[in-house]
């Protein structure tokens, strides 16, 4: 770590939107270790697909994961987040979210929610 900067390894939150919701979907899944909280937003998640199945990593039951996706959303699919979360639930109840939201299409509103960006500010590293 540089010495000129000082990170909370217990705070570590990794957030994207589209494309970014994606890289965040994959970066959680590659290092997992390296993060505290993941929030994709309308990710898709199609760079984890590796069959026509999606397989989570074991290190990535253990974060802080929000999960947002939009109904009218027509530039990602919702069913490959709805698979990743089917299987952190079996593991990761407590720490896991789904939120669909019913419009939004291709917009970033989620993140002014006082909700979500406190949920994320709050979370802490649970292992």
């Amino acid at each position: 770590i540089d010495q000129d900067f000082i990170i909370d390894t217990n705070r570590v939150y990794l957030t994207g939107f589209g494309s970014g919701g994606q890289g965040a979907w994959s970066y959680a899944h590659l290092y997992p270790e390296q993060l505290t909280t993941v929030a994709p937003v309308c990710g898709g998640a199609s760079p984890l697909r590796t069959t026509h199945k999606i397989i989570v990593k074991e290190e990535v039951h253990d974060l802080n994961i929000w999960a947002v996706d939009y109904v009218d959303d027509r530039q990602a699919t919702t069913d490959m987040s709805k698979m990743i979360m089917s299987q952190l639930w079996t593991k990761n109840v407590g720490l896991a979210r789904y939120t669909m939201l019913l419009h939004g299409g291709h917009t970033d509103a989620i993140y002014s929610d006082p909700t979500f960006l406190g949920w994320i500010f709050g979370t802490r590293r649970s292992r």
